[in-house]
């Protein structure tokens, strides 16, 4: 379990590249990490790569690097195992820049959970927690994209990775022993699927906040807005909201305007934006108004509990977390309070009820609806009987 790294090394030029994915071409996993910027951009700007082995930790700079093709088989190596923390941002970067996502993967964000560490548990907390390592936070605003980087960046973005090989063995000689290794399979299957990053017309629609409430007219309206937005932004590569802010297309939505004057009136629309980009939205909202209504989207709102199903809804959430106390496990990894409530409404078609989620929780979350189990007080300690 012991690292052997000693020092950072810096790739910079495509020779280097290729020595180093030689010189790991043959180990059983790399800790993995990414620096990017994209903060005046649409897509990504992948800044910097950590990588480190048992024996090899270092810092890849594609910006000096002109073929990075070594660096992509040793991601598609489905024979090395890819460790990442909170792994969606780095795949949804690879998967931009290659089309494709990596596997087989280790996400020891999601390992966490499962040894009871708690939901979505930063990087930081979990070095902290296993390895009793504090780290770095100095060089958490740093700009990755300029050069030359300092000493102090190379070595906090190579912290990234360098602790991250210790943590892993860690998680799985731990979640090995407990029998749970094989339970995170499917979770690290589907970070692998690339369904996660393709988008649909429903997902964009999904990814505008405050339609709750529009009518199926309204959100035509949205969709095709939120469409043109997604198009728009990818040609000129710039972020989402600099083409079209979530609050001016549902103020466009509620109240569609007819002419480039009218657009004068919408708050957040300027001068130049209008001049710009005014036609393309007035367009854009025709075209949806034009619509019949079967081809309207339709407001998909979670059934509402009546008080009754809300109480027993909390109850459920009790009972949630006292199996993922027993277990040691994040009780968000079984569950939330989304899943329960759907479960109380008729719906079957969640995780609670499939896999090892179902063989620890579901069935006795499902056994307390109906009726079949009950919480009580035994020696002030709060307990689930079942029938």
């Amino acid at each position: 379990m012991k690292s052997t790294q000693t020092s950072i090394e810096t790739i910079d030029n495509d020779n280097a590249l290729k020595d180093f994915c030689a010189a790991i071409c043959k180990s059983d996993f790399i800790a993995l990490d990414t620096e990017f910027m994209r903060e005046k951009t649409y897509f990504p700007q992948l800044c910097l790569l950590q990588i480190a082995t048992t024996e090899h930790l270092a810092c890849i700079d594609p910006l000096a690097i002109n073929n990075l093709e070594p660096l992509y088989e040793i991601l598609f190596d489905t024979n090395i195992l890819k460790v990442l923390h909170a792994a969606g941002q780095d795949l949804e970067l690879i998967y931009h820049m290659t089309g494709k996502l990596p596997e087989p993967i280790f996400d020891t964000q999601i390992a966490a959970a499962m040894l009871g560490e708690g939901e979505q548990t930063g990087y930081a907390a979990v070095i902290k927690s296993m390895l009793n390592i504090e780290l770095d936070k100095s060089q958490t605003r740093t700009d990755w994209s300029k050069r030359p980087l300092t000493t102090a960046q190379l070595n906090y973005a190579a912290d990234d990775v360098r602790h991250l090989v210790t943590a892993y063995q860690k998680q799985h000689e731990i979640l090995t022993k407990k029998g749970r290794l094989e339970w995170l399979t499917p979770d690290f299957n589907r970070l692998s699927n690339p369904q996660q990053f393709e988008q649909t017309d429903k997902s964009l629609l999904k990814r505008v906040k405050g339609t709750q409430r529009l009518r199926p007219e309204q959100l035509a309206i949205i969709r095709n807005l939120a469409i043109w937005r997604e198009q728009t932004a990818q040609k000129k590569n710039k972020p989402r909201k600099w083409i079209l802010a979530d609050n001016v297309m549902l103020d466009l939505a509620k109240r569609p305007p007819k002419t480039l004057a009218d657009l004068s009136d919408y708050r957040g629309l300027n001068p130049g934006h209008i001049q710009n980009s005014g036609q393309q939205i007035l367009d854009t909202i025709k075209a949806a108004q034009q619509l019949p209504t079967d081809q309207w989207p339709e407001q998909t709102r979670r059934k509402k509990l009546n008080e009754s199903q809300a109480t027993t809804a909390d109850a459920a959430m009790v009972l949630l977390r006292i199996i993922g106390n027993q277990h040691n496990i994040a009780p968000g990894s079984l569950s939330n309070r989304t899943q329960i409530e759907k479960l109380i409404t008729g719906e079957k078609d969640i995780p609670l009820l499939q896999g090892w989620r179902y063989e620890l929780a579901g069935r006795a979350i499902e056994n307390f609806l109906g009726g079949k189990g009950w919480l009580s007080i035994d020696s002030s300690k709060l307990v689930f009987t079942e029938k």
